[in-house]
């Protein structure tokens, strides 16, 4: 490959990591929490997801470690980049909550709120189960009508911001402790230009990743 290739092709991964430097630079506050990492509780579309301790604010915190080198080598800073744009403009009781976002030398991260609920998937299996018998059935369907909601009224949000979420699933759908859906990781998610409402193109998960 001549240099001018090689210069061509590199350019939109430099672009890429200026964006992500620039839009963590300003967020000083991770270093104010002080966390402490506990473990490793999951993984997220393009990053592995972390349980940390702030003792600042004695309240746990996830974090969503992305590989600089990695995220480069497999061209996936615009995503990374894109997750955090997104997570920050939503504020929604329904979607999790960016607390803010940081550099270091290998790695992103970007710092969540810990929903220590686990997945939605799971708390209905487990209320299937309970509920086998017929008479009891009706909490069960109760609860998914509560739950689907919860969901519609965080998707409502987020399209109102013209973002398509693509990656709407049940391991993406997190409880919190007192019992609310949470929509968790962004990672596919995409804003469109114009008006949501009024763009006709058919869009799915399994669409390419642009």
């Amino acid at each position: 490959m001549r240099f001018s290739e090689r210069r061509s092709t590199s350019q939109p991964i430099i672009c890429d990591l200026v964006a992500l430097r620039h839009n963590t630079s300003h967020m000083t506050s991770y270093e104010k929490l002080h966390l402490r990492y506990v473990a490793t509780v999951g993984g997220g579309t393009f990053g592995r997801v972390d349980l940390a301790w702030s003792e600042s604010t004695k309240q746990h915190y996830a974090v969503k470690k992305f590989n600089i080198h990695d995220v480069v080598q497999e061209g996936h800073a615009q995503y990374v980049n894109r997750e955090r744009q997104i997570l920050r403009s939503l504020e929604n009781p329904f979607i999790v909550k960016l607390v803010c976002a940081h550099m270091d030398r290998f790695n992103l991260l970007l710092v969540t709120e810990f929903v220590e609920g686990g997945e939605l998937r799971d708390y209905l299996n487990d209320m299937s189960r309970v509920h086998a018998t017929c008479c009891l059935r009706e909490d069960l369907y109760n609860a998914v009508r509560f739950y689907s909601m919860e969901i519609i009224c965080a998707l409502q949000h987020i399209h109102s911001k013209n973002i398509v979420l693509r990656d709407l699933k049940p391991e993406n759908l997190l409880l919190s402790k007192d019992g609310h859906v949470k929509i968790a990781d962004f990672g596919l998610a995409k804003v469109l230009k114009g008006n949501l409402l009024q763009n006709r193109r058919r869009i799915s998960t399994s669409s390419s990743h642009n």
